[in-house]
């Protein structure tokens, strides 16, 4: 498929397809060249692959990480993580709260799932009834049972947004005080460009491990269980 295609450049932005290249390359079945972009704080074994030519990593430790690993420092450039284009310029809070038609001046909470939507609707229900004096801004991407069950919600507690798929998620996070979320790379970084805390909930370990990890070592968030979510 990749010959028939017939691509100048591959660009693998998950760690298997690039051990399942890697020896495609290796043996001279496929010559275009590799590049690497991790979307990830942390450097998995699976990455470090001789057939990759190039690596773009998130900061200067997964660089070190890498040639600590065998990879060449003349094939790693430091780019940090690519994100969408609205990231270039961000709206203020209060450009951003506008924008959405939320209270200017109460404190907001942004939940995410993803673009799946997973779990926003456990997580919106267990803060919506604490007692917190916030609005809820919930993101649940393209997942329509949850959208219509947080509309439903939406309707017996007060002060609770939903939100469907949205090209414009800078917007969402820029709006928010704090944001409660899985620990996925893009999400971290999101968060991060948009100077806004990430509380991890429900850690898949592997990556997700990597990306709590850097968010502790940083002070910008850490994970936080189920039951502790409301205090933290």
């Amino acid at each position: 498929r990749i010959r028939a295609f017939g691509p100048d450049l591959i660009v693998l932005t998950e760690m298997w397809p690039a051990a399942l290249l890697s020896p495609l390359k290796e043996r001279g079945a496929v010559a275009a060249p590799a590049l690497g972009v991790f979307t990830d704080h942390g450097v998995h074994d699976l990455w470090v692959q001789r057939g990759i030519d190039h690596y773009c990593v998130a900061s200067a430790e997964m660089a070190t990480a890498l040639v600590a690993a065998g990879v060449e420092r003349a094939r790693i450039s430091v780019t940090g993580i690519p994100l969408m284009p609205g990231f270039r310029h961000l709206p203020s809070r209060e450009e951003a709260r506008s924008a959405l038609g939320i209270d200017p001046t109460r404190a907001a909470v942004l939940l995410l799932g993803g673009g799946l939507g997973l779990g926003v609707e456990e997580v919106a229900r267990q803060l919506a009834h604490s007692g917190i004096d916030a609005q809820w801004l919930v993101a649940a991407g393209s997942n329509r049972v949850a959208t219509e069950r947080l509309l439903a919600l939406a309707g017996t507690v007060p002060r609770l947004a939903v939100f469907g798929w949205t090209e414009r998620i800078e917007q969402l996070i820029r709006a928010a005080d704090v944001v409660v979320g899985k620990p996925g790379g893009l999400t971290v970084a999101e968060a991060m460009a948009c100077g806004r805390p990430l509380l991890a909930t429900r850690c898949l370990r592997g990556q997700e491990g990597f990306n709590v990890r850097f968010l502790e070592a940083h002070g910008v968030g850490r994970l936080v269980a189920d039951a502790d979510l409301a205090a933290a």
